[in-house]
């Protein structure tokens, strides 16, 4: 909005997620094999990964996120 006059100069659709509802912005989804350059890419060190210890879920280290016998899971909403 431009400050003096009022008029709009310009709009976007911010939040990707739901505001009411930000939770759902951290659901996991299990990492497929269209996923795996999450994993495969050391680039990509940033995006969390987990891994799951019996009910529990615990963020992957280097060596976790290597293991092709972890079950992995990222965020739905990698942004």
């Amino acid at each position: 909005m431009d400050p003096f006059s009022g008029d709009i100069i310009a709009s976007a659709n911010a939040p990707t997620f739901d505001p009411n509802d930000a939770q759902a912005s951290y659901e996991l989804k299990p990492l497929t094999p269209s996923d795996s350059y999450i994993v495969d890419d050391d680039t990509r060190i940033d995006v969390p990964v987990y891994y799951a210890t019996g009910d529990e879920l615990k963020i992957a280290t280097y060596d976790d996120r290597k293991n092709p016998t972890l079950k992995k899971y990222v965020a739905k909403n990698l942004l």
